[in-house]
């Protein structure tokens, strides 16, 4: 059958707990997984001869590695192209549809949880980078530099092959001093990637909503721990959209986050709808009364902003840290 005949007859609760079983490394993405599924019986199918394989997979140059399932011709194309395919299933694979939906939903998710982007959340294209970024760039040239031996004004960072086995093996026989330089300029980058991933949530916050303050923001620098995850409603209908946030959280986050709860200290939430379908007192109450973290006596900053292109959805940042 076609992949979108495949989906069509398997709901996803019928699939969740074969992600969980199959991938259980993926298990804190099950939300996402529930959306996509959603974005895909949204989607129309387009036709086409191609199929997609599932067979096993038997490694043969890498020893001691378990021969697996393999889903080919699918990760990496276009969604509503893969839902025209036909899924062929070699005759010794024996798999339930359930199962079968599993493993190529993991196939389908392989760069992102949103429709032909990079990753979840989307590829935005290009955009300013923040002051830390730039540092992080500067000393991975310096790093570079450090063994390249090009000219000062050389700010080329590329190498032929040859090159590359001639940095290696100057590496391999650096002194203690020069090992020394290496380890503090890799805890700098260290430094200033983390930084950097902060600055651009705080300009995320403050580009969604207009009652956001960096200045309030700042003690997001000062934390250890940050856990930063996006909710989107994939309901298709405006009354509904908070029914399917809710369910989202009680359903597929929260039974599996008892272990998480108490590594933070601070709690975060942007709402982010249309101008057009702004989130009602009504919709926010629903979200109170079943969101366990407020049920368990909990506060959180909250924040509200819009982005025309949602239409009758909404989206949830959750910013948890410590």
């Amino acid at each position: 059958m076609k992949l979108h005949e495949l989906l069509e007859l398997t709901p996803f609760d019928t699939i969740a707990p074969h992600i969980v079983r199959i991938f259980p490394e993926q298990t804190s993405q099950l939300p996402h997984y529930k959306e996509v599924y959603d974005i895909l019986l949204h989607t129309s199918p387009v036709q086409t001869e191609e199929q997609i394989f599932v067979r096993w997979w038997r490694p043969r140059w890498r020893y001691g590695e378990e021969p697996y399932i393999s889903v080919g011709n699918c990760e990496g194309d276009f969604w509503e192209s893969n839902l025209g395919k036909e899924v062929v299933v070699a005759e010794d694979v024996k798999l339930s549809n359930e199962e079968l939906a599993a493993h190529i939903m993991w196939s389908i998710t392989f760069y992102g949880f949103a429709p032909n982007r990079c990753s979840y959340g989307g590829y935005e294209g290009y955009r300013p980078l923040n002051c830390y970024e730039e540092k992080v760039i500067d000393l991975h040239i310096r790093e570079f530099k450090n063994y390249a031996r090009r000219k000062p004004d050389d700010a080329s960072c590329t190498a032929t092959i040859e090159e590359w086995r001639e940095i290696e093996k100057r590496k391999a026989h650096r002194n203690r001093p020069k090992r020394m330089r290496d380890h503090r300029q890799h805890q700098l980058i260290k430094k200033y990637e983390r930084l950097s991933k902060v600055q651009r949530l705080i300009d995320t916050i403050c580009s969604a909503s207009d009652e956001a303050d960096k200045s309030k923001l700042q003690y997001l620098f000062d934390t250890n721990l940050i856990s930063e995850v996006w909710h989107h409603s994939r309901a298709y209908n405006v009354e509904r959209r908070m029914d399917y946030l809710v369910e989202l959280l009680t359903k597929y986050v929260e039974p599996y986050q008892d272990a998480d709860r108490e590594q933070y200290d601070r709690m975060l939430l942007l709402f982010i709808t249309s101008p057009d379908y702004p989130l009602l007192m009504a919709e926010y109450a629903q979200f109170a009364e079943n969101f366990a973290h407020f049920q368990a006596g909990g506060e959180a900053d909250l924040y509200f902003g819009t982005d025309s292109s949602l239409g009758q959805e909404v989206k949830l940042l959750i910013v948890k840290s410590r």
